[in-house]
Protein backbone atom coordinates (compact mmCIF):
# COMPACT_ATOMS: atom_id res chain seq x y z
CA UNK A 1 0.00 0.00 0.00
CA UNK A 2 1.30 3.15 -0.79
CA UNK A 3 2.00 5.88 1.92
CA UNK A 4 0.20 9.29 1.84
CA UNK A 5 2.78 11.12 0.63
CA UNK A 6 2.95 8.78 -2.71
CA UNK A 7 -0.72 9.10 -3.14
CA UNK A 8 -0.70 12.16 -3.31
CA UNK A 9 2.04 12.91 -5.58
CA UNK A 10 0.63 10.24 -8.39
CA UNK A 11 -2.74 11.92 -7.82
CA UNK A 12 -1.62 15.33 -8.83
CA UNK A 13 0.49 13.84 -11.17
CA UNK A 14 -2.23 12.16 -12.95
CA UNK A 15 -4.10 14.28 -15.72
CA UNK A 16 -7.17 11.37 -15.31
CA UNK A 17 -8.36 12.12 -11.63
CA UNK A 18 -9.12 15.96 -12.86
CA UNK A 19 -10.62 16.65 -9.68
CA UNK A 20 -8.81 18.71 -7.58
CA UNK A 21 -10.45 17.92 -3.92
CA UNK A 22 -9.67 13.97 -5.37
CA UNK A 23 -6.06 14.37 -5.38
CA UNK A 24 -5.60 16.46 -2.36
CA UNK A 25 -8.11 13.88 -0.25
CA UNK A 26 -4.80 11.77 0.80
CA UNK A 27 -3.84 14.85 2.82
CA UNK A 28 -6.94 14.84 5.20
CA UNK A 29 -7.02 10.82 5.47
CA UNK A 30 -5.65 9.62 8.77
CA UNK A 31 -2.30 7.50 8.46
CA UNK A 32 -2.96 3.64 9.10
CA UNK A 33 0.34 2.39 8.79
CA UNK A 34 2.53 2.88 12.35
CA UNK A 35 6.26 2.70 9.85
CA UNK A 36 5.89 2.40 5.83
CA UNK A 37 9.40 2.14 4.36
CA UNK A 38 8.92 2.96 1.24
CA UNK A 39 12.04 2.15 -1.53
CA UNK A 40 14.14 2.89 -3.50
CA UNK A 41 11.31 2.85 -5.74
CA UNK A 42 12.18 3.25 -9.87
CA UNK A 43 12.29 6.43 -11.44
CA UNK A 44 9.62 5.58 -14.32
CA UNK A 45 9.70 9.59 -15.91
CA UNK A 46 13.48 10.65 -17.05
CA UNK A 47 16.38 10.58 -14.99
CA UNK A 48 17.53 11.83 -11.42
CA UNK A 49 20.85 13.85 -11.64
CA UNK A 50 24.18 11.35 -10.20
CA UNK A 51 24.67 14.86 -8.25
CA UNK A 52 21.74 14.67 -6.60
CA UNK A 53 21.63 13.43 -3.12
CA UNK A 54 19.75 14.86 -0.22
CA UNK A 55 17.76 13.68 3.38
CA UNK A 56 14.79 15.35 4.32
CA UNK A 57 12.75 15.16 7.24
CA UNK A 58 9.48 16.84 7.37
CA UNK A 59 6.24 16.69 9.80
CA UNK A 60 2.34 17.54 9.72
CA UNK A 61 -0.93 16.28 9.97
CA UNK A 62 -1.32 12.48 10.48
CA UNK A 63 -4.27 11.58 12.34
CA UNK A 64 -7.72 13.25 12.61
CA UNK A 65 -9.38 12.14 15.68
CA UNK A 66 -9.85 8.77 17.77
CA UNK A 67 -11.73 6.70 20.13
CA UNK A 68 -12.90 7.18 23.45
CA UNK A 69 -13.38 4.21 25.23
CA UNK A 70 -16.10 3.97 27.89
CA UNK A 71 -19.41 1.98 28.02
CA UNK A 72 -19.71 3.19 24.74
CA UNK A 73 -16.96 3.99 22.46
CA UNK A 74 -17.08 7.51 20.67
CA UNK A 75 -15.42 8.82 17.57
CA UNK A 76 -14.09 12.01 18.24
CA UNK A 77 -12.52 14.77 16.00
CA UNK A 78 -9.78 17.25 16.47
CA UNK A 79 -11.87 20.73 15.01
CA UNK A 80 -8.53 22.69 14.12
CA UNK A 81 -5.39 21.54 11.78
CA UNK A 82 -3.30 22.94 14.72
CA UNK A 83 -4.53 20.14 16.73
CA UNK A 84 -4.31 16.74 14.21
CA UNK A 85 -1.76 14.51 15.55
CA UNK A 86 1.79 14.87 14.22
CA UNK A 87 3.35 12.62 11.92
CA UNK A 88 6.87 12.44 10.42
CA UNK A 89 8.03 11.83 6.88
CA UNK A 90 11.48 11.12 5.65
CA UNK A 91 12.54 11.45 2.36
CA UNK A 92 16.05 10.40 0.64
CA UNK A 93 17.34 10.69 -2.84
CA UNK A 94 20.74 8.74 -3.70
CA UNK A 95 22.18 7.18 -5.95
CA UNK A 96 19.17 7.87 -9.03
CA UNK A 97 17.00 5.88 -6.09
CA UNK A 98 13.89 7.50 -4.19
CA UNK A 99 13.19 6.03 -0.89
CA UNK A 100 9.96 7.46 1.43
CA UNK A 101 8.96 6.73 5.13
CA UNK A 102 6.58 8.33 7.63
CA UNK A 103 5.69 7.20 11.61
CA UNK A 104 3.44 8.79 14.29
CA UNK A 105 5.23 10.91 16.54
CA UNK A 106 4.85 9.53 20.15
CA UNK A 107 4.15 12.46 22.38
CA UNK A 108 2.23 12.55 25.44
CA UNK A 109 -0.64 14.12 23.07
CA UNK A 110 -0.57 11.03 20.82
CA UNK A 111 -0.16 8.35 23.15
CA UNK A 112 -3.33 9.63 25.55
CA UNK A 113 -5.62 9.64 22.09
CA UNK A 114 -4.37 6.14 20.77
CA UNK A 115 -5.23 4.68 24.71
CA UNK A 116 -9.26 5.58 24.38
CA UNK A 117 -8.91 9.47 25.70
CA UNK A 118 -8.62 13.13 24.49
CA UNK A 119 -5.75 14.95 25.34
CA UNK A 120 -6.36 16.72 28.57
CA UNK A 121 -3.95 19.47 27.31
CA UNK A 122 -5.44 22.77 25.50
CA UNK A 123 -6.10 22.66 22.21
CA UNK A 124 -6.59 25.91 19.35
CA UNK A 125 -10.06 24.47 18.21
CA UNK A 126 -10.95 22.00 20.47
CA UNK A 127 -12.74 18.86 19.50
CA UNK A 128 -16.22 17.33 18.27
CA UNK A 129 -17.73 15.89 20.44
CA UNK A 130 -17.19 18.67 22.78
CA UNK A 131 -15.23 17.85 26.50
CA UNK A 132 -17.53 16.93 28.44
CA UNK A 133 -17.90 19.20 32.19
CA UNK A 134 -15.31 17.25 33.87
CA UNK A 135 -12.75 16.77 30.83
CA UNK A 136 -12.32 20.69 30.85
CA UNK A 137 -11.82 21.28 34.55
CA UNK A 138 -8.59 18.76 34.02
CA UNK A 139 -7.82 20.98 30.76
CA UNK A 140 -7.89 24.07 32.34
CA UNK A 141 -6.20 22.88 35.36
CA UNK A 142 -3.08 21.07 33.15
CA UNK A 143 -0.09 23.90 33.70
CA UNK A 144 1.91 21.95 30.83
CA UNK A 145 1.55 23.28 27.40
CA UNK A 146 0.66 20.44 24.29
CA UNK A 147 3.90 18.22 22.78
CA UNK A 148 2.23 17.94 19.77
CA UNK A 149 4.82 20.02 17.10
CA UNK A 150 3.22 18.92 14.01
CA UNK A 151 5.07 22.75 12.62
CA UNK A 152 8.37 21.93 11.64
CA UNK A 153 11.60 19.77 11.79
CA UNK A 154 14.64 21.59 12.58
CA UNK A 155 18.45 20.47 12.60
CA UNK A 156 20.04 21.64 15.83
CA UNK A 157 23.36 20.48 15.90
CA UNK A 158 22.45 17.35 14.35
CA UNK A 159 19.77 16.80 16.38
CA UNK A 160 16.47 16.15 14.71
CA UNK A 161 13.65 18.35 16.41
CA UNK A 162 9.81 18.90 16.25
CA UNK A 163 8.69 21.68 17.30
CA UNK A 164 5.46 24.01 17.28
CA UNK A 165 4.12 27.73 18.41
CA UNK A 166 4.71 26.68 21.73
CA UNK A 167 8.25 25.80 23.73
CA UNK A 168 9.25 22.71 23.81
CA UNK A 169 11.05 19.54 21.33
CA UNK A 170 10.68 16.40 20.43
CA UNK A 171 13.71 14.67 19.37
CA UNK A 172 13.55 12.00 16.37
CA UNK A 173 15.76 9.32 14.94
CA UNK A 174 16.19 10.10 11.52
CA UNK A 175 17.61 6.61 10.96
CA UNK A 176 14.08 4.87 11.73
CA UNK A 177 11.32 7.89 12.77
CA UNK A 178 11.22 6.84 16.47
CA UNK A 179 9.67 9.31 18.78
CA UNK A 180 12.85 9.10 21.29
CA UNK A 181 12.12 11.68 23.91
CA UNK A 182 11.19 15.40 25.41
CA UNK A 183 14.86 17.46 24.47
CA UNK A 184 15.67 19.95 27.37
CA UNK A 185 18.19 22.71 27.05
CA UNK A 186 20.64 22.84 29.67
CA UNK A 187 20.26 26.83 30.59
CA UNK A 188 17.99 28.51 32.53
CA UNK A 189 15.17 29.55 29.93
CA UNK A 190 14.06 25.70 30.49
CA UNK A 191 12.91 26.54 34.30
CA UNK A 192 11.15 29.47 33.16
CA UNK A 193 7.47 27.92 33.63
CA UNK A 194 5.54 31.16 31.88
CA UNK A 195 8.21 30.67 29.16
CA UNK A 196 5.41 29.05 27.19
CA UNK A 197 5.02 30.22 23.75
CA UNK A 198 7.94 30.65 20.95
CA UNK A 199 7.96 30.89 17.50
CA UNK A 200 7.93 27.38 14.85
CA UNK A 201 10.68 28.75 12.38
CA UNK A 202 14.21 29.67 14.39
CA UNK A 203 16.34 30.35 11.49
CA UNK A 204 20.28 30.04 11.08
CA UNK A 205 22.05 31.14 7.95
CA UNK A 206 24.20 29.16 5.73
CA UNK A 207 27.70 28.75 7.57
CA UNK A 208 26.49 30.81 10.52
CA UNK A 209 27.12 28.72 13.71
CA UNK A 210 24.21 30.21 15.77
CA UNK A 211 20.59 29.41 15.37
CA UNK A 212 17.95 32.23 16.68
CA UNK A 213 14.52 32.00 17.88
CA UNK A 214 12.79 33.61 20.82
CA UNK A 215 11.12 32.21 23.92
CA UNK A 216 7.98 34.44 25.21
CA UNK A 217 8.22 35.04 28.93
CA UNK A 218 4.30 35.75 30.09
CA UNK A 219 4.38 38.46 32.61
CA UNK A 220 8.16 38.72 32.61
CA UNK A 221 8.48 42.30 33.66
CA UNK A 222 5.18 41.75 36.77
CA UNK A 223 4.28 43.43 38.90
CA UNK A 224 5.66 47.28 37.31
CA UNK A 225 4.23 46.67 33.77
CA UNK A 226 6.70 49.64 32.71
CA UNK A 227 7.25 48.68 29.75
CA UNK A 228 5.06 45.89 29.21
CA UNK A 229 3.88 42.71 30.85
CA UNK A 230 5.51 40.46 28.73
CA UNK A 231 8.54 40.00 26.62
CA UNK A 232 10.15 37.95 24.46
CA UNK A 233 13.56 37.05 24.92
CA UNK A 234 15.61 36.50 21.82
CA UNK A 235 18.44 33.46 22.09
CA UNK A 236 20.79 32.05 19.85
CA UNK A 237 22.08 28.63 20.05
CA UNK A 238 25.86 27.66 19.23
CA UNK A 239 24.75 24.59 16.89
CA UNK A 240 28.65 23.74 17.22
CA UNK A 241 28.92 22.98 20.98
CA UNK A 242 27.95 20.54 23.30
CA UNK A 243 25.54 20.76 25.47
CA UNK A 244 23.58 22.77 23.36
CA UNK A 245 22.42 25.83 25.16
CA UNK A 246 20.39 28.92 24.54
CA UNK A 247 22.02 32.57 25.11
CA UNK A 248 19.84 35.31 25.48
CA UNK A 249 20.91 38.51 23.60
CA UNK A 250 18.14 40.77 24.20
CA UNK A 251 15.00 41.04 25.86
CA UNK A 252 11.63 43.08 24.03
CA UNK A 253 9.10 44.31 26.23
CA UNK A 254 5.58 44.05 24.97
CA UNK A 255 2.58 45.29 25.98
CA UNK A 256 0.37 42.93 23.94
CA UNK A 257 1.54 39.49 22.52
CA UNK A 258 1.48 39.22 18.87
CA UNK A 259 1.17 35.83 17.33
CA UNK A 260 4.30 36.17 15.60
CA UNK A 261 4.98 32.78 13.74
CA UNK A 262 8.18 33.83 11.59
CA UNK A 263 10.78 36.73 11.87
CA UNK A 264 13.57 37.57 9.48
CA UNK A 265 16.90 37.07 9.89
CA UNK A 266 20.24 38.69 7.70
CA UNK A 267 23.88 38.70 8.28
CA UNK A 268 23.43 42.06 10.68
CA UNK A 269 19.76 42.37 11.35
CA UNK A 270 16.36 40.46 12.72
CA UNK A 271 13.40 42.08 11.30
CA UNK A 272 9.99 41.68 13.81
CA UNK A 273 6.36 41.90 12.66
CA UNK A 274 4.43 42.04 15.77
CA UNK A 275 1.30 41.54 13.63
CA UNK A 276 -2.08 43.17 15.38
CA UNK A 277 -3.36 39.43 16.23
CA UNK A 278 -2.90 38.89 19.79
CA UNK A 279 -2.54 36.18 22.18
CA UNK A 280 -4.84 36.53 25.15
CA UNK A 281 -2.99 35.19 27.77
CA UNK A 282 -5.57 35.41 31.18
CA UNK A 283 -8.50 34.04 28.28
CA UNK A 284 -6.19 31.33 27.27
CA UNK A 285 -5.41 30.67 31.07
CA UNK A 286 -9.21 30.26 32.01
CA UNK A 287 -10.46 28.26 28.61
CA UNK A 288 -9.35 24.94 27.34
CA UNK A 289 -9.24 26.29 23.81
CA UNK A 290 -7.06 29.03 22.16
CA UNK A 291 -8.55 30.27 18.86
CA UNK A 292 -11.74 32.26 20.81
CA UNK A 293 -9.01 34.01 23.01
CA UNK A 294 -7.07 35.36 19.57
CA UNK A 295 -8.45 38.47 19.15
CA UNK A 296 -7.67 41.12 16.03
CA UNK A 297 -7.25 44.72 16.11
CA UNK A 298 -6.52 46.40 13.24
CA UNK A 299 -6.64 49.87 15.11
CA UNK A 300 -2.87 48.75 16.43
CA UNK A 301 -1.27 48.06 13.15
CA UNK A 302 1.62 46.18 12.87
CA UNK A 303 5.03 46.78 14.58
CA UNK A 304 8.40 47.04 12.95
CA UNK A 305 10.90 46.15 14.26
CA UNK A 306 14.66 45.75 13.68
CA UNK A 307 17.01 44.40 15.99
CA UNK A 308 21.56 44.35 15.22
CA UNK A 309 22.72 41.65 15.76
CA UNK A 310 26.32 43.49 16.05
CA UNK A 311 25.05 45.47 18.94
CA UNK A 312 21.81 43.72 20.56
CA UNK A 313 19.50 46.62 20.02
CA UNK A 314 16.31 48.07 18.44
CA UNK A 315 18.23 50.10 15.92
CA UNK A 316 14.27 50.61 13.88
CA UNK A 317 10.89 50.82 14.86
CA UNK A 318 7.53 52.20 13.32
CA UNK A 319 4.13 50.78 12.87
CA UNK A 320 2.78 50.33 9.59
CA UNK A 321 -1.01 49.03 8.25
CA UNK A 322 -2.46 45.83 10.08
CA UNK A 323 -1.79 43.04 8.20
CA UNK A 324 -1.45 39.72 9.02
CA UNK A 325 0.59 36.59 7.58
CA UNK A 326 2.56 33.22 8.90
CA UNK A 327 5.81 32.89 6.39
CA UNK A 328 8.69 34.91 4.82
CA UNK A 329 10.15 33.74 1.74
CA UNK A 330 12.99 35.82 1.38
CA UNK A 331 15.19 38.36 3.73
CA UNK A 332 18.35 40.25 2.34
CA UNK A 333 20.42 43.68 3.03
CA UNK A 334 21.00 46.01 0.23
CA UNK A 335 23.83 48.55 1.51
CA UNK A 336 22.16 50.02 4.43
CA UNK A 337 18.56 48.57 3.86
CA UNK A 338 16.98 45.34 4.93
CA UNK A 339 14.66 43.77 1.88
CA UNK A 340 12.07 41.27 3.63
CA UNK A 341 9.69 39.28 1.74
CA UNK A 342 6.32 38.30 3.24
CA UNK A 343 3.31 36.07 2.24
CA UNK A 344 0.57 38.01 3.66
CA UNK A 345 -2.80 37.45 4.12
CA UNK A 346 -5.92 38.83 1.85
CA UNK A 347 -7.20 41.45 4.25
CA UNK A 348 -11.29 42.29 4.19
CA UNK A 349 -11.42 45.89 3.77
CA UNK A 350 -15.22 46.19 2.51
CA UNK A 351 -16.44 47.92 5.84
CA UNK A 352 -12.92 50.22 5.61
CA UNK A 353 -11.46 48.28 8.69
CA UNK A 354 -8.63 44.99 7.45
CA UNK A 355 -9.93 42.24 9.15
CA UNK A 356 -7.13 39.34 8.88
CA UNK A 357 -8.18 37.53 11.46
CA UNK A 358 -9.01 34.19 9.07
CA UNK A 359 -6.85 32.16 12.17
CA UNK A 360 -9.90 32.11 13.73
CA UNK A 361 -12.52 31.30 11.14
Amino acid sequence: MLSRALLLLSALASPSLGDEAASMAPLFSDLTQKFVPVGPVEVTSGILPEWLEFDRLVNGFGQYGGIIDGENSTFFEFDYLFDVLSYVQSWNIKDGQVSYGHSMTKSTYYNQTVNGERPMLRSFGGTTPALTPKEKMETIKATSVSDNYNVNIVDVGGKKFTISDTTGQVEIDPADLTTMSDFHYDDELDKQTMGIISCAHPTQLPNDPYMYNYQAQLFGNAPHHREGAHKLQFYRVDTTKEPLTREVMIDIDVQDLSYLHQFANTPNYLVLLHYPLFWQVMGIATSTEILPNMKWDASKGTKVQVIDKRTWTVTKEYTTDATFAYHHLNAYEEGDNVIVDILTNICDESNGDASCDDMNK
